[in-house]
């Protein structure tokens, strides 16, 4: 049996047309479109279906927030796609047959997650090449079959490049893990199973750069945590078609369970990066096994944070940080680092999502609202990771619950039902001067 790892040496398929109409940026891989204000790939731009954004963003209607626009999207003929071309490649790639067609391309809601609503200034104007290149370099292989990821719980597959390098990790909605008792639940309390895709794209477009945030400034594409460039798309014709996220695959030596990794020689502000990320983000999912390393010229491993599927939960019941066993969560941020928290902004990040048409639930946006600012002011005070990762988590509490979920019931305690957003987050406040958080 063939090693899935290694290229498969394939025959050459009957030809037949496929193509897409990626808008091309340039022939340069920084340069930008000024017809289009995007940070991501617009992947079936003209596509009578697909709504294109304007440099105002006028927003589509209908914002769902359980995604359920989505799935009307993923029903949708694969006959609407439209020839796909490569930069300024005009020329059709052909390959399969014409009565199984093979396409990957960003739905609706996919291509307004990936996009930005910044203004006409071309030195506003994000680069556009980031995502282009992972979709045309996922379709340059698709003649070789994904590889499913053994571990984890939801479905994985390494996509395949032209020579034989996985290029991308590709994650679709309809293989989400499942809650065993509970409709439509995933595996961590407070999420919903068929969400998590949408997580992924949101949580690299919320790893705002160091400089300021993502699609008001002509920025590096890598984020202040490192979270791998991930997009939406849509893939038809094959096995593991359907919508899903495409996340770029950043070679590296192994996760952080592995023991050739030495944790003394991880440097403090890369354990403070993904513990920012985490943070903010509520994480329920942040294992060993999803944190990344590889190994920097200095000489020095470099963490790369993976699998954001379980961010926003709606409670902080299983908020999962494993970085805090580590002794670099007990030093303090550095200063560059405290002032990328003093800069974050949930009411900035919830208003990105709900221009890129995800609609984040109430409780969730509750749960980042707080989470954000905890981080905000705890860090501001000095305290390190580890002491804020213990108010949001039940790490080494002798309580079965966590501060934030006392601050929480307690919240509730004093409001009548269903309060309004902004009568919430006073109530929240109220309790963390209270206990002094």
């Amino acid at each position: 049996m063939d090693d899935p790892l290694q290229p498969q040496n394939n025959p050459q398929p009957p030809k037949r047309k496929f193509s897409s109409n990626v808008d091309s940026p340039g022939t340069s891989s920084t340069s930008t479109s000024k017809r289009q204000q995007t940070d991501l790939a617009s992947v079936n731009q003209e596509d009578s279906n697909t709504k294109s954004l304007s440099s105002e963003g006028e927003e589509r209607k209908g914002n769902s927030d359980s995604g359920s626009d989505v799935k009307r999207d993923h029903k949708k003929s694969s006959s609407s796609s439209k020839v796909l071309k490569k930069g300024n490649d005009s020329k059709e790639n052909t390959f399969g047959s014409d009565d199984d067609q093979t396409v990957v391309k960003d739905s609706k809601h996919c291509e307004k997650l990936s996009q930005d609503k910044s203004g006409t200034d071309e030195e506003n104007v994000p680069p556009l090449t980031v995502f282009q290149d992972l979709v045309a370099a996922t379709l340059e292989g698709m003649t070789r079959k994904p590889h499913r990821a053994e571990m984890g719980e939801s479905g994985a597959y390494m996509m395949y490049g032209a020579t034989g390098a996985i290029v991308t990790v590709f994650k679709p909605m309809k293989e989400e893990a499942k809650h065993d008792y509970i409709p439509h639940a995933g595996t961590r309390i407070g999420t919903i199973a068929g969400e998590g895709y949408l997580r992924e794209a949101a949580a690299y477009r919320l790893d705002h750069p160091i400089r300021g945030e993502r699609g008001k400034l002509r920025v590096d594409p890598n984020g202040f945590s490192g979270v791998p460039p991930t997009c939406l798309v849509e893939i038809f014709g094959l096995e593991i078609s359907g919508i899903g996220s495409l996340q770029k695959y950043m070679p590296n030596n192994g996760c952080c369970l592995a023991n050739s990794l030495n944790i003394d020689a991880i440097p403090i502000d890369e354990v403070h990066k993904v513990a920012v990320l985490d943070l903010r983000f509520a994480n329920a999912d942040r294992h060993f096994g999803n944190i990344l390393w590889a190994m920097h010229p200095d000489g020095l491993p470099r963490l790369i944070p993976i699998d954001h599927g379980y961010c926003w939960p709606s409670t902080f019941e299983e908020c999962k940080f494993d970085w805090m066993r580590w002794p670099q969560s007990k030093k303090p941020f550095s200063q560059e680092t405290a002032a990328y928290i003093d800069s974050l902004s949930a009411e900035n990040d919830i208003n990105l999502l709900i221009k890129s048409n995800w609609n984040m639930p109430l409780e969730n946006r509750l749960i980042f609202r707080t989470a954000t600012l905890v981080l905000k002011r705890q860090a501001n005070k000095g305290e390190n990771p580890f002491n804020i990762g213990k108010l949001m988590s039940r790490y080494g509490q002798s309580n079965p619950k966590s501060m934030m979920e006392f601050v929480f019931e307690a919240v509730r305690g004093a409001l009548p039902p269903e309060p309004t957003e902004e009568e919430f987050m006073k109530k929240v406040i109220e309790q963390l001067d209270y206990f002094k958080i």
